[in-house]
């Protein structure tokens, strides 16, 4: 389990800011790529997290 799904596992986190600092020295978009996977990873927990939630509630 990634950190990111261990962070966002947790309902506690209700929201997160991703920032680049400097665009200019993002070579090959490796920035905007772990962005966006670190993004898909909390979305992914986030979405788990609901199904438990929405299973137990029933």
């Amino acid at each position: 389990m990634s950190a990111e799904q261990l962070i966002f596992r947790d309902k506690v986190i209700s929201c997160c800011e991703m920032v680049e600092i400097n665009p200019t020295l993002d070579s090959e978009n490796t920035m905007a790529q772990n962005a966006f996977d670190i993004l898909e990873a909390a979305t992914d927990a986030i979405q788990n997290r609901l199904r438990m939630e929405e299973v137990v509630s029933r």
